[in-house]
């Protein structure tokens, strides 16, 4: 099953995303769970959610990017720019 893995990053001063980047497919998602080490916060039919994601948690997973998804440096940019947890970090996978 086709799976889509994307960072969202969340300003809940202004209650909007402020980021939306896609990391990958089913090697990001696998790298997910490795690094997480846990079950998505929230899941329903066609979406998993994982909810308070550091920065440095977000890095090692774009280790993993597929094709056009974010590296790790790029990453590391939304991380000086959005930094957690004055922003809120989410990973989403859909299929």
């Amino acid at each position: 099953m086709a799976s889509d893995v994307t960072l969202y990053i969340f300003d809940p001063r202004l209650g909007t995303m402020v980021c939306t980047r896609w990391l990958g497919m089913r090697g990001t998602l696998d790298r997910a769970r490795h690094i997480l080490g846990r079950a998505p916060d929230r899941s329903q039919v066609g979406m998993d959610c994982w909810t308070d994601l550091s920065a440095s948690e977000a890095s090692a997973i774009a280790e993993a990017s597929y094709g056009g998804g974010a590296a790790p440096a790029e990453v590391d940019e939304f991380a000086k720019t959005f930094p957690p947890p004055a922003f809120w970090w989410l990973l989403v996978r859909d299929y």
